[in-house]
């Protein structure tokens, strides 16, 4: 739909829709700038990629709401490497995939305020938090999964540092939840409500190893 190198790109008080796609990258910015702002980015069925990839830039996403709609394959809807990415006031909701990334993260940092997260649901897996040698702090954000998927992983990370400041998590998934798995991490956690459904097979809060978490 759109790639850019180079630059900067503004969308303001727009409303997009993204119909059905095979293109491995819907919104593609390299060594950019994006703001997305008091916008509406209504997406189909993606087969299998990135509905946002930024690369070496910033990206801010302000006031705006991303909406999937139909059966996508492999989704990932936002994906950084080498980026800031500063998120407030906006809504993510991916829909039905067979395996969903919400956000997925190298060597980046982010800021997430006064968002609201639906991970989808996916008939494999979806992930809120894939993230490798990469910086997030999200504070008054609420995150919820779907009780249909199969499975919900919260929090895929690596070498990474997290803090978490008054949330919510409200956790479901049909056959499994692991809500943080980590590595070489540290996890702080405060002022923050998780809850958690039964699932059929296995709910796990925390697997790591070489990490820290408060």
């Amino acid at each position: 739909m759109i790639t850019m190198t180079g630059g900067a790109l503004l969308l303001n008080k727009v409303k997009l829709f993204h119909a059905n796609s095979k293109t491995p990258v819907s919104l593609e910015i390299k060594s950019a700038d994006l703001t997305i702002r008091d916008t509406e980015l209504i997406f189909g069925p993606i087969s299998d990629g990135n509905l946002i990839n930024v690369k070496n830039g910033n990206i801010i996403l302000e006031n705006t709401i991303i909406k999937g709609t139909g059966n996508s394959g492999i989704l990932k809807i936002i994906s950084l490497e080498k980026t800031k990415a500063v998120i407030s006031n906006s809504v993510i909701i991916p829909s039905l995939a067979k395996k969903i990334e919400v956000i997925s993260s190298v060597d980046s940092k982010l800021e997430i305020n006064g968002t609201s997260f639906d991970t989808g649901s996916a008939s494999i897996y979806s992930s809120l938090f894939v993230l490798k040698e990469s910086d997030l702090i999200m504070k008054k954000s609420e995150i919820g999964s779907d009780s249909t998927s199969r499975i919900f992983s919260g929090f895929d990370i690596a070498d990474s540092k997290i803090e978490i400041d008054n949330c919510i998590f409200n956790l479901k998934a049909d056959s499994g939840i692991s809500f943080i798995r980590m590595s070489d991490s540290s996890f702080e956690l405060s002022n923050t409500e998780i809850s958690a459904d039964s699932t059929n097979e296995f709910l796990y809060l925390l697997k790591g190893n070489t990490s820290i978490i408060n």
